[in-house]
């Protein structure tokens, strides 16, 4: 996987925001970075349903699991 194609997409499909997440959640990759500032915007947006589709991501680290706590 390139980077090109790693990151992470967001739409909202019912009333459900959807983050589509390309790449791996380890420290010093860009899918993660993206991640944890789109994680960051959430309480800005008032989201309260989120999912994060993770079928493109290949491996995750404590740094990754980090972000998906937060998240939650």
């Amino acid at each position: 996987m390139t980077d090109s194609m790693q990151g992470v997409s967001v739409e909202t499909v019912s009333g459900v925001t959807l983050f589509k997440v390309r790449g791996a959640l380890k420290l010093g990759e860009p899918a993660l970075d993206e991640l944890r500032r789109r994680c960051c915007e959430l309480d800005a947006r008032d989201i309260d349903r989120l999912v994060l589709d993770l079928e493109h991501v290949p491996a995750i680290d404590s740094s990754g699991i980090v972000v998906l706590m937060q998240a939650y």
